[in-house]
């Protein structure tokens, strides 16, 4: 009952007001043909007591209403505001799904500080997720794009390394360039993370009385933690140890090139960026945010 009353003086506060403008217009233009006509006062002074009664009983029942549709109009905006707000928000993801967009973020960080290629689940669904990690945390782009810059380096280092090999005649037997230089890809890359380019190396030489030269350390007879430089060639040890020391000055010259270098300055800027970017995501809580798994189909399997 309390509620109903507040509500109908509301509506009759809003009608008065907005009555009010309109209904001084229209006596200020009543007085003033009145006042030149000469028949304001007569009429007034004439008007019963029953009409009055009816002509405020109108006013007020105007006022009402004007007040009340004003009051529900204003209602009515507020409800088609909340549901425009409401789908445009975007609504909360499923826990599995955020579950798995953490997971994801954490085996980017682990295989960023580990100086591994950046991982993000199994290898047929990597670019899926990668692009669903980005949706959620854009941030993610910079580490994408450095990990790129990375890799785009690395490259141009194995190419440096296979123009290197061919112009020093390392790229025909005996010299097993197939074998030994995707090693010292790997190799050098690994040392330029660790910032440890130009420093001494042990080779682990394992030379064969075939005349082959391993680096590395054969188990049983077997070459299952080494890399063959040299195929069976019949040399003598001599032979050997000057091919040794061609190779490891091939080793050195490759770890001060330009390339190298770049490599180094590109771990440098992935780390510095990525694992701040990653650290940043890990912390943050995917409940509002989208991609394209959210909307689509495959939410229904995935997420």
């Amino acid at each position: 009952m309390t509620s109903r009353l507040r509500f109908w003086l509301k509506a009759l506060e809003n009608g008065a007001a907005s009555l009010n403008s309109a209904a001084g217009w229209f006596a200020s233009a009543v007085l003033v043909l009145g006042v030149a006509a000469g028949v304001v006062v007569p009429v007034v002074t004439h008007v019963s007591h029953w009409l009055t009664a009816v002509i405020i009983l109108g006013i007020i029942l105007i006022a009402a209403l004007e007040g009340s549709y004003r009051l529900w109009a204003a209602t009515d905006r507020e409800r088609i505001a909340a549901l425009d707000s409401a789908r445009q928000r975007p609504s909360e993801v499923t826990p599995s799904h955020g579950d798995r967009l953490r997971l994801g973020v954490h085996w980017l960080r682990d295989s960023l500080e580990g100086g591994r290629p950046l991982f993000y689940g199994g290898e047929e669904d990597a670019d899926m997720w990668r692009r669903a990690l980005i949706q959620h945390f854009p941030g993610l782009q910079v580490v994408q794009d450095r990990a790129l810059a990375k890799d785009t380096a690395i490259v141009a280092l194995k190419d440096r390394l296979h123009a290197e090999a061919a112009a020093a005649a390392m790229d025909m037997p005996p010299w097993t360039a197939k074998e030994f230089l995707p090693w010292l890809t790997r190799t050098i890359a690994a040392r330029a993370r660790k910032n440890i380019l130009g420093s001494d190396y042990n080779f682990r030489w394992n030379p064969w009385e075939s005349g082959a030269l391993d680096i590395g350390t054969p188990m049983f007879g077997l070459r299952p933690d080494s890399t063959q430089v040299l195929q069976d060639s019949g040399q003598d040890a001599d032979d050997l140890r000057k091919r040794m020391e061609e190779f490891e000055a091939f080793f050195r010259k490759a770890e001060s090139s330009p390339e190298a270098a770049a490599v180094r300055q590109a771990w440098d800027e992935l780390a510095e960026m990525g694992i701040q970017q990653l650290a940043a995501a890990e912390n943050t809580d995917p409940i509002t945010s989208r991609c394209f798994l959210c909307d689509g189909s495959n939410q229904r399997t995935v997420s």
